[in-house]
């Protein structure tokens, strides 16, 4: 048990700082006089709240288009995480009609289907623990494909051909 004076007697209030996050008090107050202390007041029992902490940004978000209607996105976990990391949410914004839309992913990479073809895409990624969503990661853009653009199989078939014919 820790005792606080109060050094003005006319003071109603008293803030306790250094407590721990999500641990149970008991407070009681007595007030005193020439005569000495009076009596206790009945415990007042207070919870603190939660040491919010977030996780921090995810590294090394990569994104590539596949075709001209999806992008492969993938990225690594944060590197504080302030405990289990319950998922990921994934947003990205088309250029330039500014809509955006997002996803829960449970894993560290994400197919991003039925896109428009040949559009500039900006995707961002944060992490969620317990405690919430933590900060977005930086922003990544890339454009899908155009129905003309070979995907990158078709080059390194291509390549490989050439290759051969040497």
């Amino acid at each position: 048990e820790r005792s606080v004076n109060v050094s003005e007697p006319e003071s109603l209030e008293l803030t306790v700082s250094n407590l721990k996050p999500e641990e149970t008090y008991s407070f009681r107050v007595v007030a005193y006089n020439e005569a000495g202390p009076g009596e206790s007041s009945a415990p007042l029992r207070i919870a603190t709240k939660p040491d919010l902490q977030v996780p921090s940004r995810v590294e090394s978000l990569r994104a590539l288009a596949l075709s001209p209607t999806s992008i492969q996105v993938s990225w690594e976990p944060p590197s504080l995480p302030n405990g289990p990391v319950q998922g990921y949410r994934l947003l990205w914004t088309e250029s330039p009609s500014g809509k955006e839309q997002s996803v829960e992913v449970s894993g560290l990479n994400y197919k991003m289907d039925g896109l428009n073809r040949f559009t500039e895409y900006t995707v961002r990624v944060l992490a969620i623990n317990r405690y919430g969503p933590g900060t977005a990661s930086e922003s990544v853009s890339v454009t899908t494909q155009s129905d003309g653009e070979p995907t990158p199989i078709q080059l390194v078939i291509s390549f490989n051909l050439l290759t051969l014919a040497d």
